[in-house]
């Protein structure tokens, strides 16, 4: 190797000091010539991770710096890097999406991930949504006390359950009502579904669900509630609740009815 420096070979040189488990002196001889980018390679090699990192992103590779200043146990750069090979080289749409993140759209995630590491959750939140990782924002945005927004999130997320929790936990205790009943809907549970509409204050919905299983007192008190007088003095009739049908249809204005 040295003699092939000597004769002015400094490739092959660098490629037998690589070969004799020596890369940091192959990465100087490359840097020297001005091959940042194999410079940077092979100082990775020599496990020197900081350097690798700097020579990556003055060969306008943030990605691989990325890797390398995480390995350097650096979080924040490898966040900023991620973030910046993100920004540049992923296009990302900032309109309502409720999908998954795309695959490449990881960088997005190593970002916030990273961001959270170094103890910039806001960073992180920033990164995540933009990568459309909604579940990971919220779960930061909790962290940051922030349970109005995160529930938001985690609706477009898809994850009714955390979002309901976050609604709690933000003082919303309607619409949370309102995604417990959605599940328990769909779960079918209508019974279940009707008490928890109620609460959301979705009386209309509520009652015409009670109905469907015959819980005619319920159904109409769910009337009753929604301010639809003549149909809660119905169900009242049908289920034999004359004097309750009679203030119902009163208040209707069927006078005659009552």
């Amino acid at each position: 190797a040295e003699l092939y420096l000597q004769a002015g070979d400094h490739k092959k040189g660098a490629a037998l000091f690589t070969s004799a488990g020596k890369p940091a002196r192959a990465a100087a001889l490359f840097l020297e010539k001005g091959n940042n980018l194999e410079a940077a390679r092979l100082f990775a090699l020599a496990g020197q991770w900081g350097t690798s990192a700097e020579l990556y992103e003055k060969s306008g590779y943030p990605l691989r710096a990325a890797e390398a200043w995480e390995k350097d146990g650096k979080p924040l750069k490898a966040a900023e890097a991620y973030e910046k090979h993100f920004m540049e080289n992923v296009s990302f749409s900032t309109t309502y999406s409720s999908t998954a993140a795309a695959p490449d759209n990881k960088s997005a995630a190593q970002a916030g991930r990273l961001f959270e590491k170094a103890g910039l959750l806001d960073r992180a939140v920033v990164a995540y949504s933009k990568g459309g990782y909604h579940r990971q924002a919220a779960e930061a945005l909790l962290r940051l006390g922030q349970p109005a927004k995160a529930a938001e999130l985690f609706l477009r997320a898809e994850d009714h359950e955390k979002a309901a929790v976050a609604f709690e936990q933000a003082g919303d205790t309607v619409r949370a009502a309102t995604l417990r009943g959605e599940q328990a809907f769909k779960s079918d549970h209508p019974a279940e579904a009707a008490a928890w509409f109620v609460k959301g204050r979705d009386y209309l919905r509520a009652a015409e669900l009670y109905e469907s299983v015959g819980m005619m007192a319920e159904a109409a008190s769910a009337y009753e509630a929604g301010e639809s007088w003549a149909a809660a003095g119905g169900v009242y009739a049908r289920a034999g609740l004359v004097d309750r049908a009679a203030a119902a249809y009163e208040k209707a204005g069927e006078l005659e009815t009552a």
